[in-house]
């Protein structure tokens, strides 16, 4: 009786099928936060606003081409099919680790294998992080940046077939990359790797009869790249006068920026790329600068500067790092040179031509101009630059910057309804809370911040009430008034906000809104909180989020050993073959390996020297993209390497399991 023959297709459909399924479910609670983040992603879902509107990208300001486009048009094709965001998210994400599995189908034909690597990469922990909560580009940039690299894969492994049976991937491979490139200002650190997968493709076929029209479709992902960047200028151009395709890339501001940042002064803080002698030095010979002064120097400016004291990097006498930007832009908004992207064209040229003018010369000291906005690290910072980059080795391959977490954004009415407009499901998080807070005075009740930021709220903090006279007998309060105290509000402030109740002579008592603090007293104020309901969840997922924490601690325990074996394996490889004096062509997993490790070095050695000279830092959203590659690298070197192992115990196997079933 012969055994039936497994259907490895049938197999991996159905396996893929049910984790799709199971990874919905488990992320089903995801909803995006309607948050106030003017430079991100209020900006991204603003953008997707005006485009549904048919505006473009809205009313030129400051604002208009500060990041890449793709994202925001990405929100307004979601919102036009009718998905949610998260929902479109995991289709996305899921659609790039199908075609992942597609592309190394042909050397790993197992549907078993297939489906473990799926699930691999499916599950990768950054997907469903606290990020996975926003309205950021990193809900698409790790799937777009996995797309490209499988299609390139996907080439080398077929490079054998016919041309028509590449076309696909060659197209996919084009617009993929192309995607990824208008998403974020960072995506060269993913050419490296493509690079290295292409060159492996073009080497491998140089005797094949077709060589030179295979050769000749490395023209579709570069005609596809260059001509969708030059599409969006030109939009950008007939919409607002300027053809770029984001501005802090393009060579006028770039010009502009460089020339302030290379005035010599008396700082020696790196941390610090045009300080304030810097500053000052511009305003002394160049008109347009001088114009900066007031929002540079003034309160707005000064906003920045706390908020990186707060929140960053705690440095509070100046702007620091990559924070000077965006401060630089916004003081030529104030300055009224954002009327259209014509006019900031202008200024920045001209601003640029002043100051390069008194430093040629001779009227200030200045050192050669950059060709970039970042500064250059040196070698006296190598030693940091080295011990940042080991650090950021282990946040990539141990996921240390994974998060479950998330906040509860502000009550917003108008950013509400754009929000749930756009990317159609947002979290309404509320704390409703009721009781009353009598006083020995007439008093304001406000609800604030730990920092003391009034926050806004809905409902009422004065109510009639007919019930707390017993209460205030009871505590000696015969005299105080008892109507008028009750409140019934809603909020999105928790534990850490207060109920400030501030008298005639502005004295603030301050009474945690929290549940455990249901009754206060002193000489002034006698508080009582009846209840507080706490925010209602569509789901109950605090099982869902312990399995997808457990899933966390099972990557972050295994991937580190596996990227050491599979690093030991490719050198053990490379020296047999070198000992051997035998150069054989690598393998199709081997290359990706090598492509993947460089592009990763790459990234994360810009991201150390930036952290070292321009606070960038290391973040999930820089690191989050080179996850995905790094597990497909993974994956494919554990199915390979396991089926070897396979082939190898099963033929020794066979006659032990003969003895062991005639015992």
């Amino acid at each position: 009786m012969t055994r039936p023959t497994l259907n490895h297709g049938k197999v991996f459909l159905w396996s893929v099928t049910g984790l799709i399924l199971t990874k919905m479910w488990l992320t089903s609670a995801i909803r995006i936060e309607p948050a106030l983040a003017p430079h991100d992603s209020l900006n991204y879902v603003s953008h997707a606003y005006a485009i549904l509107a048919g505006a473009w990208f809205g009313a030129y300001s400051d604002m208009t081409l500060i990041k890449e486009p793709f994202y925001p048009i990405y929100l307004a094709v979601v919102q036009q099919i009718g998905l949610t965001l998260p929902f479109a998210n995991l289709l996305l994400y899921a659609t790039a680790c199908v075609i992942a599995c597609l592309a190394i189908r042909p050397i790993v034909r197992n549907g078993i294998l297939l489906s473990v690597v799926f699930a691999a990469l499916f599950f990768n922990p950054m997907t469903y992080a606290s990020l996975a909560w926003l309205a950021m580009r990193s809900g698409v940039n790790d799937s777009l940046a996995l797309l490209a690299t499988a299609c390139a894969l996907g080439i080398l492994v077929r490079r054998h077939a016919p041309l028509r049976a590449l076309l696909k991937w060659w197209v996919g491979l084009a617009a993929s990359f192309a995607a990824f490139w208008l998403t974020r200002e960072e995506a060269i650190w993913l050419v490296p790797c493509v690079l290295v997968i292409l060159a492996a493709y073009v080497l491998s076929i140089r005797k094949d009869p077709a060589f030179r029209w295979k050769v000749l479709a490395l023209a579709i992902p570069l005609a596809f790249w260059y001509l969708s960047g030059a599409a969006i200028a030109k939009m950008n151009h007939h919409m607002y006068g300027w053809s770029v395709v984001v501005e802090t890339k393009a060579p006028e501001f770039v010009s502009a920026y460089s020339s302030m940042a290379r005035i010599v002064s008396d700082n020696n803080d790196i941390r610090i790329y045009v300080p304030k002698s810097s500053r000052e030095i511009a305003y002394s010979v160049s008109p347009a600068a001088r114009e900066l002064e007031p929002s540079l120097e003034g309160p707005y400016g000064h906003n920045w500067i706390n908020m990186v004291c707060k929140y960053s990097i705690h440095m509070c006498n100046d702007y620091a790092g990559s924070f000077f930007m965006w401060a630089f832009r916004d003081a030529v908004g104030a300055a009224g040179h954002y009327t259209s992207g014509a006019e900031a064209r202008s200024f920045y040229l001209r601003l640029a031509s002043e100051i390069d003018a008194a430093c040629d010369s001779g009227r200030i000291k200045c050192r050669p101009k950059a060709l970039t906005v970042f500064p250059n690290p040196t070698l006296a910072e190598a030693p940091e630059i080295w011990t940042n980059f080991r650090a950021g080795v282990q946040m990539a391959t141990a996921f240390e910057l994974f998060s479950l977490g998330h906040s509860i954004p502000l009550p917003n009415p108008a950013l509400e309804d754009m929000y749930a407009f756009v990317v159609r499901s947002i979290t309404l998080e509320r704390h409703n809370l009721r009781g009353w807070l009598a006083t020995a005075h007439p008093a304001s009740i406000t609800i604030e911040s730990a920092a003391g930021d009034q926050q806004p709220i809905e409902g009422d903090l004065r109510q009639p009430s007919a019930d707390v006279a017993a209460a205030l007998a009871k505590n000696g309060r015969r005299t105080w008034h008892d109507s008028d105290v009750r409140f019934s509000i809603t909020t999105a402030c928790g534990d850490d906000c207060f109920i400030v109740a501030t008298d005639a002579h502005n004295r603030k008592t301050r009474i945690p809104l929290s549940s455990a603090t249901h009754d206060f007293s002193s000489s002034t104020v006698l508080y009582h909180l009846d209840a507080e309901d706490q925010p209602l969840q569509q789901y109950d997922y605090a099982g869902t989020q312990r399995a997808l924490f457990s899933f966390d601690v099972f990557y972050h325990t295994v991937v580190p050993y596996f990227c050491i074996a599979g690093a030991l394996m490719l050198l053990l490889r490379a020296a047999r073959a070198a000992i051997r004096r035998r150069l054989t062509f690598p393998s199709a997993g081997d290359i990706l390996s090598i492509g993947v490790m460089l592009s990763g070095g790459f990234l994360i050695f810009v991201l150390a020297a930036l952290t070292v000279t321009f606070s960038a830092g290391f973040s999930p959203e820089y690191l989050g993209s080179f996850v995905p590659l790094m597990l497909l690298a993974l994956s494919v070197a554990v199915a390979r390497e396991g089926l070897v192992a396979y082939r190898f115990v099963r033929p020794r196997l066979r006659p032990l399991m003969k003895r062991f079933s005639k015992a």
